[in-house]
């Protein structure tokens, strides 16, 4: 049996893998089903040492890799932390469904890699399906097939000769809140796995992906897939959760709700970067193997923190406190473009907090040139550019400032630029009211329209306070008052009929009184 207690240690040792996942808060879903947490996030292991350990991940897109492949999947990084003592493969397919019942046609035992997993003869199995189940042409099977189909191919990995491990994991969190697959994999499908995981005698493990990463916006190119910063996360976390071998933590004290990158100082193509988010103390956890990282540290209104740390044998911690300043000034500020592809891409999306909506203008070839202005409002120190992109980015643009929106000065020519979720750059002060941010070279040879997701102008400067705040905080103000009067007194249009009446019944006797008066007189 293989130890797993570090780095591969002599394969002549023996021990058992025991693995106790931390059990995530439930955080309660909204709809059909409570979320629950499922008793099987605490497993353990027995797996050989005298030859290589063969690991076959299952899933859909998520597991195969965005854009067949343009990065580097989970499994591919799930290889390289476990090392040469163990073969992963990826057998994931885009656009594959759990469900198989009823002829559905993107069934995953119905693609030409399920035969392969088989054949593959695993010791462990890594089963993350059931985001595609929430399509409609499958959702509408849902009730009907869905456990059935679930235990059939976990049944079918576990009559294979090997007699494999059978570890399932959650669908992952759906970072689209207004589309029909986010309703249906966050409010249901999900709550439902853990349900139906808890009552199957023959998985070996749960390890609940949804709740790790659960509102993490940063892990995502398109609110479905991953950027290799998040592609690594979560590879991370199937090898903390599934092997628990040779980790440290890093516990970063810092400000509440930062985002923490754990960049691993390594060769190679393939970035390491772990991401955590500090809870409400502060406190991030960055889990790694012994090593040099470099670390950055983000949180709105404060200034990005840069160090280094090495880490090795067991946990540590450090303080990293944050300085105020870099402000958004962007968010919410009134914003124009050159082009939209659609309604439902307004460039009112780069600005709106909502980290998951994107703008995407008309031009769909070449690297036409497009822009977005915004204006600030007033006058402010712009000191840098914040954006998040989806896979379609732009290598090289320009930022501009003016105070009348036509005459502009360049603030900084940006060329070669890598896209990816944080697309950051720093300049010299420059001031003005309006900013203006030109794209003229697209980073992908895909032939994609641009797609931007976050657009932040970083500026000492305290934010201008938009009119839709202006508008938030009047309706919040008017709905206080109105909930602080007391219920014998709250407006209503009764009252102020009968009043109408009763004036008018009075102005009319008075006008007949005055009548006769004059008469008699």
């Amino acid at each position: 049996m293989r130890k797993l207690s570090g780095f591969l240690a002599a394969l002549t040792a023996a021990a058992v893998l025991t693995c106790s996942l931390p059990v995530h808060a439930a955080s309660q879903a909204s709809g059909d089903e409570e979320y629950f947490v499922s008793s099987k996030t605490s497993f353990s292991l027995d797996l050989p040492t005298d030859r290589v350990v063969r690991v076959a991940c299952v899933g859909d897109s998520i597991t195969q890799g965005s854009d067949n492949r343009l990065y580097p999947a989970y499994p591919s990084y799930l290889q390289d932390l476990l090392g040469d003592g163990f073969d992963v493969r990826n057998f994931g397919v885009s656009g594959a469904t759990l469900m198989f019942s009823d002829n559905i046609s993107n069934a995953y035992t119905r693609t030409d890699q399920y035969p392969l997993s088989l054949e593959f003869q695993p010791d462990v199995v890594i089963i993350m399906l059931g985001t595609n189940d929430s399509a409609a042409y499958a959702y509408k099977r849902f009730d009907e097939y869905f456990d059935s189909d679930y235990a059939a191919l976990v049944d079918s990995y576990k009559s294979l000769d090997s007699h494999p491990y059978v570890i399932v994991a959650t669908s992952p969190y759906v970072a689209r809140p207004d589309s029909d697959t986010a309703v249906r994999v966050n409010t249901r499908i999900v709550s439902h796995q853990m349900k139906l995981f808890d009552s199957m005698d023959t998985i070996d493990g749960v390890v609940d992906i949804y709740s790790f990463s659960k509102d993490r916006y940063y892990l995502y190119n398109d609110g479905v897939h991953y950027t290799p910063m998040g592609y690594y996360t979560l590879a991370m976390e199937f090898y903390r959760c599934i092997f628990g071998m040779g980790l440290n933590t890093l516990t970063v004290n810092t400000t509440p709700g930062a985002v923490v990158e754990f960049d691993r100082q390594v060769t190679g193509a393939n970035p390491y970067t772990y991401s955590a988010v500090a809870d409400e103390d502060g406190k991030a956890l960055c889990y790694g193997p012994d090593g040099s990282y470099n670390i950055t540290i983000r949180a709105d209104g404060y200034e990005k923190f840069t160090g280094s740390a090495e880490i090795s044998g067991g946990d540590k911690s450090m303080d990293a406190s944050l300085t105020p300043g870099d402000y958004n000034v962007a968010l919410y500020r009134p914003v124009t473009a050159s082009t939209e592809l659609s309604e439902l891409s307004p460039v009112t999306n780069v600005n709106d907090e909502d980290h998951n909506s994107n703008w995407s203008p008309t031009e769909a070839d070449g690297n036409g040139q497009c822009w977005i202005t915004v204006d600030l409002g007033d006058e402010k120190e712009i000191h840098g550019v914040r954006l998040q992109w989806d896979l379609a980015f732009g290598s090289d643009y320009k930022v501009q400032v003016s105070n009348d929106n036509e005459n502009w000065t360049d603030a900084a020519v940006i060329t070669g630029s890598s896209g990816g979720t944080i697309d950051e750059h720093y300049f010299d002060s420059v001031r003005g009211r309006y900013v203006k941010v030109t794209f003229t070279r697209k980073g992908t040879a895909l032939g994609w329209n641009y797609s931007l997701y976050d657009l932040q102008v970083l500026s000492d400067d305290q934010r201008t306070v938009s009119q839709r705040e202006l508008d938030a905080i009047a309706q919040a103000e008017q709905e206080q008052e109105q909930a602080q009067t007391p219920a014998g007194e709250k407006n209503s249009a009764l009252p102020w009929i009968i009043a109408d009446v009763v004036i008018a019944v009075i102005g009319a006797a008075a006008v007949i009184l005055t009548a006769v008066k004059r008469k008699r007189s």
